[in-house]
């Protein structure tokens, strides 16, 4: 149930809900309309926090320190550099780290907090580099670099591990160490007709790895699926094959993440021309209750990452819809039950 309510010339719409501020939020990259947005775990509460994402796509987050980075394609004049930002949560603070001048085009960036560098993937044909480098660019090196056309990337500090997915004729997972040594591959994607595996993302726990995978049969049509595959056997099994059909086919799965909360499944869905409309689904960790979180959203949206959302530590008195601010909404709230009395017997209220 919704209440108008005017002061002066404001108008203002109050929704019967609270933000539960243990809640995780939704964060995405959209390189088509060029925006980074967020949302409540629900998918309430949509913001646009960055707008200028020019040819980016990856997104990193470090929440022990609530900032987040990623990577632009900017004009020189003659050529594009690759320039990286970090901002608040919120969008704000937003600062250039480096800037690479006249390079290719990075594909996705991750970030370790523990030592505090990006690592980013790098496309410079004939040799695609997984590249990392401290905050302002110094100790700038190559960890691993070959032929393979890389395309997604996610680090797993606690075990020293790095995991990437690669395109092509080589659609395959691959795992190595932090350093780029011991190089393995951990899934091949066996669909025929062109497979893509587009984004990767590991459980809370590190102990499974999820994979979404586009198939063109022909150019005809496309068919996705997500896979989840068992990191102590690597061993795999489907789990998008209960999703509705229209959502299976012709259009493209892009980024998934897991909540570390409630263990749900989040990932991106957007039309075969990239045009959208998009949107974002959920499901359980074997693929069971399918759900849709945001709909309608324009462009392609690409990385897709969950973030622990505000934590009210000091929640104001007159804080009335429990936002944990005191603004305009909490005076239209008290205005509308302005002189009401709840007392009994009714008199007691004259």
């Amino acid at each position: 149930m919704k209440r108008t309510t005017k002061i002066g010339a404001i108008t203002l719409i109050l929704a019967c809900s609270t933000i539960a501020f243990s809640d995780n939020m939704l964060y995405w990259s959209n390189w088509v309309d060029e925006t980074i947005r967020r949302a409540q775990i629900d998918g309430t509460d949509m913001q646009v926090i960055y707008d200028g994402f020019d040819s980016g796509r990856g997104i990193a987050i470090d929440p022990n320190t609530s900032y987040m980075y990623w990577a632009n394609f900017e004009s020189n004049g003659s050529e594009d550099d690759t320039v990286f930002y970090k901002a608040r949560l919120n969008g704000t603070e937003q600062t250039e780290l480096f800037r690479l001048t006249n390079e290719k085009h990075q594909s996705d960036i991750a970030f370790d907090a523990a030592h505090q560098t990006i690592y980013w993937i790098e496309r410079a044909s004939p040799n695609y580099h997984i590249m990392r480098a401290n905050l302002d660019g110094s100790n700038m090196e190559i960890v691993l670099s070959d032929g393979y056309f890389k395309h997604d990337l996610e680090l797993d500090i606690e075990n020293n591990y790095i995991y990437w997915s690669t395109w092509s004729d080589n659609s395959k997972i691959w795992r190595a160490n932090l350093d780029g040594t011991n190089i393995t591959e951990i899934f091949i994607c066996s669909a025929n007709y062109d497979p893509a595996i587009n984004h990767i993302t590991l459980s809370p726990e590190k102990d499974y790895l999820y994979a979404t995978v586009e198939t063109y049969h022909s150019y005809l049509y496309t068919y996705n699926t997500i896979y989840k595959i068992d990191l102590s056997d690597l061993s795999n099994t489907k789990i998008s094959e209960s999703f509705p059909e229209e959502v299976r086919f012709d259009h493209l799965f892009k980024g998934i993440t897991v909540d570390s909360e409630s263990h749900r499944i989040y990932f991106n869905v957007t039309t075969r021309d990239q045009q959208g409309p998009a949107a974002i689904y959920s499901c359980n960790p074997d693929g069971s209750d399918f759900q849709e979180v945001i709909s309608g959203l324009a462009g392609e949206p690409w990385t897709l990452l969950i973030v622990p959302g505000p934590d009210c530590i000091h929640p104001p008195t007159s804080d009335l819809d429990g936002d944990c601010k005191v603004n305009l909404t909490d005076l239209a709230i008290l205005t509308l039950e302005w002189l009401d009395c709840g007392l009994s017997p009714d008199y007691e209220c004259q």
